[in-house]
Protein backbone atom coordinates (compact mmCIF):
# COMPACT_ATOMS: atom_id res chain seq x y z
CA UNK A 1 0.00 0.00 0.00
CA UNK A 2 1.31 3.50 -1.00
CA UNK A 3 2.01 6.14 1.38
CA UNK A 4 -0.97 7.93 -0.86
CA UNK A 5 -3.47 5.56 0.07
CA UNK A 6 -2.94 5.53 4.06
CA UNK A 7 -3.39 9.30 4.09
CA UNK A 8 -7.17 10.42 5.07
CA UNK A 9 -8.52 13.58 4.65
CA UNK A 10 -8.21 16.07 8.88
CA UNK A 11 -11.94 16.27 8.23
CA UNK A 12 -12.50 12.68 8.25
CA UNK A 13 -10.38 12.62 11.30
CA UNK A 14 -11.74 15.01 13.28
CA UNK A 15 -14.74 15.47 15.34
CA UNK A 16 -18.24 16.70 14.04
CA UNK A 17 -17.98 18.97 17.16
CA UNK A 18 -14.39 20.65 16.44
CA UNK A 19 -15.32 21.19 12.86
CA UNK A 20 -19.00 23.13 13.65
CA UNK A 21 -16.64 24.89 16.12
CA UNK A 22 -14.06 26.14 14.06
CA UNK A 23 -16.36 27.36 11.36
CA UNK A 24 -18.73 29.58 13.94
CA UNK A 25 -15.27 30.98 15.07
CA UNK A 26 -14.15 32.03 11.51
CA UNK A 27 -17.91 32.91 11.08
CA UNK A 28 -17.67 35.16 14.26
CA UNK A 29 -14.34 36.72 13.05
CA UNK A 30 -15.85 37.57 9.42
CA UNK A 31 -18.75 39.15 11.29
CA UNK A 32 -16.06 41.24 13.01
CA UNK A 33 -14.19 42.11 10.30
CA UNK A 34 -17.42 43.22 8.06
CA UNK A 35 -18.89 45.26 11.00
CA UNK A 36 -15.54 46.93 11.40
CA UNK A 37 -15.63 47.65 7.42
CA UNK A 38 -19.41 48.99 7.80
CA UNK A 39 -17.96 51.05 10.64
CA UNK A 40 -15.04 52.73 9.12
CA UNK A 41 -17.89 53.19 5.51
CA UNK A 42 -20.57 55.33 8.01
CA UNK A 43 -18.06 57.19 9.77
CA UNK A 44 -16.43 58.31 5.97
CA UNK A 45 -20.01 59.35 5.11
CA UNK A 46 -20.65 61.57 8.21
CA UNK A 47 -17.11 62.90 8.06
CA UNK A 48 -18.07 63.82 3.86
CA UNK A 49 -21.56 65.11 5.04
CA UNK A 50 -20.01 67.47 7.79
CA UNK A 51 -16.92 68.48 5.46
CA UNK A 52 -19.94 69.45 2.41
CA UNK A 53 -22.00 71.34 5.31
CA UNK A 54 -19.21 73.28 6.71
CA UNK A 55 -17.75 73.86 3.02
CA UNK A 56 -20.97 75.45 2.45
CA UNK A 57 -20.64 78.18 5.46
CA UNK A 58 -19.54 81.64 5.02
CA UNK A 59 -16.24 82.67 6.01
CA UNK A 60 -18.28 85.27 8.31
CA UNK A 61 -20.32 82.37 9.53
CA UNK A 62 -17.14 79.78 10.24
CA UNK A 63 -15.44 82.72 11.96
CA UNK A 64 -18.74 83.55 14.65
CA UNK A 65 -18.09 79.87 15.42
CA UNK A 66 -14.01 79.88 15.49
CA UNK A 67 -13.13 77.69 12.56
CA UNK A 68 -11.00 78.74 9.12
CA UNK A 69 -12.36 77.30 6.03
CA UNK A 70 -8.68 75.55 5.95
CA UNK A 71 -9.35 73.54 9.27
CA UNK A 72 -12.80 72.11 7.87
CA UNK A 73 -11.19 68.97 6.72
CA UNK A 74 -8.91 68.16 9.69
CA UNK A 75 -11.96 68.90 12.30
CA UNK A 76 -14.52 66.70 10.79
CA UNK A 77 -11.90 63.84 10.03
CA UNK A 78 -11.05 64.37 13.62
CA UNK A 79 -14.82 63.90 14.80
CA UNK A 80 -14.60 60.32 13.48
CA UNK A 81 -11.49 59.35 13.77
CA UNK A 82 -10.51 58.93 10.27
Amino acid sequence: MTKRATQQSPLILRNPNTIAGDLAGRTKERLKIMHYVLSRIRAHKRWRQTALELGRYSDHQLDDIGIYRFEIDEIARRQFNL
